[in-house]
């Protein structure tokens, strides 16, 4: 294969390089090419595939970090919701045995 038929137009380029960090495209026969025209050629596709795929896997990692501390949330507001419920539960249960514990009336 030549050269131009992955990388002769922009467009074919940023093809090739997109089927390359999707792991669609020959990687081997890339690097090939690549080593015939530079070594530095081939460790920037190389450090280039690297890179997206780090960069897409971060992506991914973040948005089920997110989802996690958005269910976190959630349930911490949940928690805080019977706590006060359970406060106010107590409070009418006190209220009620002062209520019966003061004989003269007097609300003290």
């Amino acid at each position: 294969a030549d050269i131009r038929v992955h990388f002769g137009t922009l467009p074919m380029a940023v093809l090739s390089l997109f089927l390359s960090f999707l792991g669609e495209a020959e990687f081997k026969g890339i690097m090939e090419l690549l080593a015939v025209m530079s070594f530095w050629y081939c460790a920037l596709y190389v450090v280039f595939v690297l890179f997206m795929t780090l960069a897409i896997t971060n992506v991914i990692a973040g948005l089920f970090v997110a989802d996690a501390m958005d269910m976190a949330s959630q349930d911490r507001e949940l928690r805080e919701r019977g706590e006060v419920m359970r406060a106010r539960k107590n409070m009418d249960v006190l209220s009620t045995l002062f209520g019966k514990i003061d004989t003269s009336g007097a609300g003290v």
